[in-house]
């Protein structure tokens, strides 16, 4: 029983099981990866996506105790799954994430976004994506009048590769030695 009375529920008695460096390393990941993401590792535009990625990590890290027990025998399999999802996702981060300056009064400001292979129309053909995105505007709707569907697939295919890696990493972590129990002597 609580202070109050009342008995905790197994849930949360569940929770207070797992160690306080593992939920660090869990709290930390999904600060990092969604909410203070660099912008070249989230892009414009799909920084509306932060919060959702944060919560995403949280709940990984919470699955991903409960599976402990069995992502242990999976250590080497998911630390090869995840350098190759880091390849793929950084290639992917050099091909279609195009950096932006801005000039704010006597400042310039550098945003990410993500872009196409090549315009939809042939008189575009040859422009920097940073003049594309400077004269058609940069919202979603703009991007893809841009680069057309073929954006849509990229994004689609660079969030599915993030979130694909952030899972490598986090079941990486939990089938690690760092977050396994250790059974007293």
């Amino acid at each position: 029983m609580s202070e109050s009375g009342t008995s905790r529920s197994p849930f949360l008695q569940w929770l207070e099981r797992i160690p306080i460096g593992y939920a660090a390393i869990g709290a930390a990941l999904a600060a990092v990866l969604g909410l203070f993401a660099p912008d070249r590792l989230i892009p414009e535009p799909l920084q509306g996506l932060r919060p959702a990625v944060s919560v995403y990590v949280a709940a990984t890290f919470v699955l991903a105790w409960a599976w402990r027990g069995s992502l242990r025998r999976g250590l080497k399999r998911f630390a090869t799954i995840t350098f190759l999802l880091a390849t793929i996702f950084a290639g992917l981060n050099v091909l279609f994430v195009r950096p932006v300056s801005y000039s704010r009064g006597d400042q310039t400001v550098e945003r990410h976004f993500l872009t196409g292979l090549d315009p939809v129309h042939p008189e575009d053909a040859g422009q920097s994506a940073e003049d594309l995105i400077k004269t058609y505007g940069d919202g979603w709707s703009d991007l893809a009048a841009i680069w057309g569907s073929e954006l849509v697939w990229i994004a689609v295919g660079y969030a599915a590769t993030y979130l694909a890696l952030i899972l490598g990493m986090v079941f990486s972590v939990a089938a690690s030695d760092l977050v396994q129990s250790r059974k007293r002597p």
